[in-house]
C-alpha cells in the first residue's frame, strides 16, 4: 500500500512501518482503541514495535483476514496479521471501520488470514505449544 487513500489505510501502512508517530498522528484523540486512550494505545503499540525490532524487524507484512472466533461481538470482523519477515511474531487486528475511517481497532485471539498455509503452520505451531505445556 504505498498511497493510502484513507484513515484506515493509513494506519496498516504505517504499522507496516512500524512508523508510531505517524500513527499517533493519524488516530483521533477523542477516541478509545481496545478500550485505552489513545495515548495508552499508542504506547501498547509501541512496546509491540520495540519487540519486532528487538528480533531484527525493520518492517512488518500486513496479511488479510478476519476474526474467526465464535463468541466475540468481532466474529467476522475484517483485520490484518502483521508479521516479520525475519521473526515468527505476528500480532492480528480487526479494525471496526465506517466509510474509511476508524471506529475502533481491537487485538484478536481467534485471527484466521486468507493464507492457507500460514494458517496450518500457526495451527500446528500451537498444537506443538499446548502438548510441550502438559
Amino acid at each position: 500500500m504505498n498511497n493510502p487513500r484513507t484513515q484506515v489505510e493509513a494506519i496498516i501502512h504505517y504499522i507496516e512501518k512500524m512508523d508510531i508517530e505517524m500513527i499517533e498522528l493519524i488516530l483521533e484523540d477523542d477516541k478509545t482503541y481496545e478500550g485505552l486512550h489513545k495515548e495508552e494505545y499508542i504506547e501498547k503499540l509501541k512496546a509491540y514495535f520495540e519487540r519486532y525490532k528487538l528480533k531484527g524487524e525493520t518492517k512488518l507484512v500486513a496479511i488479510p483476514g478476519f476474526c474467526d472466533s465464535k463468541g466475540c461481538d468481532n466474529a467476522c470482523r475484517g483485520g490484518y496479521s502483521f508479521v516479520g519477515r525475519k521473526s515468527i511474531y505476528s500480532i492480528d487486528l480487526v479494525f471496526e471501520v465506517s466509510n474509511g475511517e476508524v471506529l475502533d481497532i481491537y487485538r484478536c485471539f481467534d485471527f484466521c488470514t486468507f493464507d492457507k498455509e500460514r494458517n496450518k503452520m500457526l495451527s500446528d505451531m500451537k498444537k506443538w505449544i499446548k502438548k510441550k505445556s502438559k
